[in-house]
């Protein structure tokens, strides 16, 4: 019954007279008269959202519908007295009154701009979106929304078609529907756009729906130039030719001949100053020129004049002398006004980097050089424009062949919460690329976050800094490809400083640092992180089968501290040092290892403060230095000493712990090691047979052990020695322990082994000095000619 009282309510207003409301709304059969003009419309009207419509404009009129998001269209509208306005609209139950619209929000009308939405007519359908986009912004809409339905993006047809692409318009939502594909048609090209955003452009968000290249059916076969490499790498999808305030959110851009994303500058050269072009001479303070003989500076105004139209769009300009000239001179640059009038100066300035920003009312400029050698000077005067002031942010960018991300000129950029995979086909195939060329003329990468992606599967590498300065690497997820050949991340040597390296978790992809960097947190899984370079500091990285291996090129370049290496599956990680000293705070390796967990052939002075190793299984070959407050502990079945061996070098164990189950506590064979073992505590658990001691020392040059605790309780054989200078059987062959000094020890064992035993020194062995120490139950077993001194024998 409440189905029928509502059909008859529905019929009754359906059919109440609309023609006299329309026409005559003082006579109107309205609950109340209309007041004030109602104005004829012609409008399309975009639904956002859901909106009920009433057969008359008030809001205590029942509702008697709803539209769905969609076009209508007006023929005239009201503004009530609170300032809304109604307008009136055809509809399949009768002329209508809605309210609520956003006049700021245009649905795409595809009939209307000649598009279709079936992936055919790609001229006509690029056209219009073009003519839309252009309409939609001079008709004040800053939210341009694209149905569902696959969108053919047209080839070009020569090079540089700036009509073949989508070419954004500022202070635009840019919104595809989850189901609108941008697809780019099949081509030869070697380089093309399919949505570029301009360095004239701000204020743009892209939204939604996928971006999609035709890497899978591209001619692969032609050139662009004659001089280019054929490597078809530049097919772009979204391209950011160095706009301001973009964001890129929930969009997926794939299968690109280059790259997915390119979040890059726009630079135009537009003069160059020659030998001819500078005199001798530099400029005061105040813009007037003055006699220096140590200086050059311009003399064209016309060569370095600011009229190009370009520093309308962009005021930045960034100078640079020709690549293979020295660029590190400083450069000063004066401003003028077009009547002379001096407006101000910034000093200091670092070719091929500094970008300088042109005063409103500058005119030319004038450029002074700290040298006086300007022959075959080519001093090149670029237009730049950066990216800046946008986030990247919960999208896709996979399957390209180039880059997932290609960053190549950008200012305050954020990379967030994507996933970034499988780029493959040609170099560098990076998830994300930092790479300006700054030293080629190109543009600089400054201040830049990229934080919570995963970034996997990519051939080559995950993350590149490759040029760049002040930039961020944090919580991402650096997963490995197929083969876990990939670099994680990589800091190349032009990236110039301010690399954070934070709480990622690298996974079977390798880090590859050759510059400053900080790492603070991370997490490597089962790889390899080989790190160069200086000013490198390394904090709080837990590595699980994992090496780490320390390259500093500079004595102390690299700061590590608080590192953990956990081996769990016995594959082997290890704690490496080469090339030059370095000081290790709190380094923990932990874990049956195959591979020595600690070692490296740096020089001597290297410091390692509170290292410990422990349930070592492989053996470690301590790297020279000093050792303090470290604790060794071997795996039960472990067989092999830690050990001091290679080939000259200072050793100094102070303070430590060595514990061992069966095997020596250390072992020292290295024909000229200078090796002090002092104040520490070694203990040998289990039995040893055959050349075992918990000292042994096969070759050295010095050896000092000096107030240590040694104790071997589990010994089955008398002949074991707790410190023993050589092994058995050498004692007629020639020394090859040089010097040594045992004093200040405690010995204990459990039976009436050798305490201290230098009877195998050899032939021609000198005296050693064996004094003061304590043995409890062992022997003294000594040469004739050693210096034996305030020795004690006790039972224990």
């Amino acid at each position: 019954m409440k189905k029928i009282f509502f059909f008859i309510i529905f019929v009754l207003i359906l059919f109440i007279p609309q023609n006299n409301y329309a026409l005559d709304y003082e006579s109107s059969v309205s609950p109340r008269a209309i007041v004030g003009e109602v104005i004829p419309s012609d409008e399309v009207l975009s639904l956002d959202k859901q909106l009920s419509f009433r057969s008359f404009p008030f809001d205590d009129v029942a509702e008697i519908g709803y539209l769905s998001p969609q076009n209508v269209y007006s023929f005239e509208k009201w503004t009530d007295a609170t300032n809304k306005t109604w307008y009136h609209i055809k509809t399949w139950m009768g002329n209508m009154w809605i309210t609520g619209i956003d006049p700021t929000y245009y649905l795409l009308e595809t009939s209307r701009w000649n598009m279709k939405t079936d992936g055919n007519n790609p001229v006509e359908t690029t056209k219009g979106f073009n003519d839309a986009l252009k309409w939609a912004s001079q008709n004040g809409k800053t939210t341009f929304k694209v149905p569902a339905g696959t969108y053919l993006i047209a080839k070009s047809a020569n090079l540089n078609d700036s009509t073949a692409q989508i070419n954004m318009v500022s202070n635009m939502t840019f919104w595809l529907d989850d189901n609108a594909v941008l697809q780019k048609e099949t081509n030869g090209w070697e380089g093309y756009t399919l949505l570029y955003v301009g360095q004239e452009v701000k204020n743009v968000t892209l939204k939604g729906g996928t971006y999609r290249g035709d890497k899978d059916t591209h001619d692969y076969s032609g050139k662009d130039y004659s001089w280019s490499y054929g490597t078809h790498e530049s097919g772009t999808g979204i391209m950011l030719a160095g706009p301001d305030n973009v964001v890129v959110d929930g969009v997926k851009s794939t299968n690109f001949t280059g790259d997915a994303l390119c979040i890059c500058g726009n630079n135009k050269q537009v003069s160059i100053a020659y030998d001819q072009d500078f005199e001798s001479g530099s400029i005061d303070d105040n813009g007037n020129l003055v006699a220096d003989p140590t200086k050059v500076r311009t003399n064209n105004n016309k060569v370095t004049s600011l009229s190009d139209p370009v520093f309308k769009i962009s005021n930045m300009f960034g100078p640079t002398l020709q690549v293979g000239r020295e660029q590190t001179m400083p450069l000063h640059v004066y401003f003028y006004k077009s009547d002379g009038t001096f407006i101000s100066s910034v000093k200091d300035q670092e070719l091929m980097w500094s970008l300088i920003t042109v005063p409103e009312e500058a005119s030319y400029f004038k450029a002074v050089l700290e040298t006086t050698d300007t022959a075959g000077i080519q001093f090149m005067i670029w237009n730049r424009a950066v990216t800046r002031n946008s986030v990247i942010k919960n999208s896709e960018f996979s399957f390209s062949r180039r880059q997932g991300i290609t960053v190549a000129g950008a200012d305050n950029v954020v990379i967030t919460n994507n996933n970034i995979h499988d780029i493959k086909g040609t170099a560098p195939e990076s998830g994300i690329d930092l790479e300006g060329g700054t030293g080629q003329y190109g543009n600089r990468n400054t201040n830049l976050i990229i934080k919570s992606n995963k970034i996997y599967n990519n051939n080559s590498y995950n993350v590149i800094l490759y040029d760049g300065q002040d930039v961020t690497v944090e919580d991402n997820y650096l997963g490995p490809n197929e083969t876990k050949s990939s670099v994680g991340v990589a800091v190349s040597s032009p990236f110039r400083t301010g690399a954070i390296i934070k709480n990622n978790i690298i996974e079977g992809s390798k880090i590859a640092n050759e510059n400053e960097a900080t790492y603070i947190g991370n997490q490597v899984n089962g790889t390899m992180a080989s790190i160069t370079g200086h000013g490198i500091i390394i904090d709080g990285m837990i590595l699980t089968n994992a090496t780490l291996w320390l390259q500093p090129d500079l004595p102390y370049g690299i700061t590590p501290s608080n590192i953990t290496l956990n081996n769990t599956d016995g594959s082997g990680g290890r704690f490496l040092v080469d090339n030059q000293p370095l000081h290790v705070t709190n380094l923990t390796i932990t874990g049956k290892s195959t591979l020595p967990g600690l070692g490296g052939n740096a020089p001597d002075g290297s410091t390692f403060d509170h290292v410990k190793v422990l349930a070592y299984g492989g053996g470690i070959a301590l790297p020279r230095g000093t050792y303090t407050h470290c604790v060794f502990e071997a795996a039960a079945e472990s067989d092999v000493p830690p050990s001091i061996s290679g080939t000259g070098g200072t050793w100094v164990i102070d303070g430590c712990n060595i514990k061992t189950k069966k095997n020596a506590a250390l072992s020292v064979d290295n024909p000229s090691a200078n090796v002090t073992i002092k104040n520490s505590t070694m203990d040998v658990s289990g039995t040893m047979f055959g050349n075992q001691a918990v000292i042994l020392v096969k070759k050295a040059g010095q050896i000092n052990i000096l107030n240590n605790s040694l104790n071997a309780l589990g010994l089955t054989q008398s002949y074991i020695a707790a410190i023993k200078i050589n092994i058995t059987g050498e004692a007629m062959n020639p020394a090859t322990v040089l010097r040594a000094t045992i004093k200040g020890n405690t010995i204990t064992t459990n039976n009436n082994a050798k305490g201290i035993s230098t009877i195998d020194a050899g032939t021609g062995a000198p005296v050693y000095d064996i004094q003061d120490n304590i043995l409890y139950n062992a022997q003294l077993d000594l040469k004739t000619n050693d210096i034996n001194m305030n020795n004690k024998q006790l039972l224990k």
